[in-house]
């Protein structure tokens, strides 16, 4: 898995201090996606990178890794899920996957999971006609609860 940026943002899921990984490669191609036209180009990311992003950005208290198809990657987010959690974080993945395959990221078992291709007209997370949905995981019932309604607080 290579990655081509990283970023830290309040915006991403809110009440976190997102360190942003933005994974190469996404076969989607959703039109208006800021990875359109990303190919494979970027730097390893394995635990040792992703430790070391971690180290150089301590203040962050979530890690999302933004990229469309995780399903090429699913035998790297182990291992990356656990280096995050190792360091106290909390973990998240956004994914253009359909939001009926939610309960196929348990195995995974990250905080957070945003989910639905990004469609141009409907928006990202901040439109309330979005397709999208960010999700948190309840570790108390153990399943996903829908979040989304926080971006959309004070409409």
């Amino acid at each position: 898995m290579k990655y081509f940026s990283t970023y830290v943002s309040m915006a991403e899921v809110p009440n976190e201090i997102n360190l942003c990984i933005a994974i190469s490669g996404c076969p989607r191609g959703c039109e208006g996606c800021f990875w359109d036209g990303k190919d494979q180009d970027g730097s390893i990311l394995d635990s040792n990178e992703l430790g070391r992003l971690l180290d150089a950005n301590p203040h962050v208290t979530n890690v999302v890794l933004l990229g469309g198809d995780w399903y090429s990657f699913i035998h790297t987010l182990g291992p990356l899920v656990y280096t995050i959690q190792s360091k106290n974080k909390k973990a998240t993945i956004y994914s253009g996957d359909s939001i009926e395959k939610i309960n196929e990221y348990k195995t995974i078992f990250p905080d957070y999971v945003k989910l639905g291709p990004y469609i141009k007209k409907q928006g990202g997370l901040n439109n309330p006609n979005t397709n999208q949905k960010l999700f948190q995981y309840d570790r108390e019932i153990q399943d996903y609860v829908d979040i989304t309604n926080i971006f959309h607080r004070g409409e």
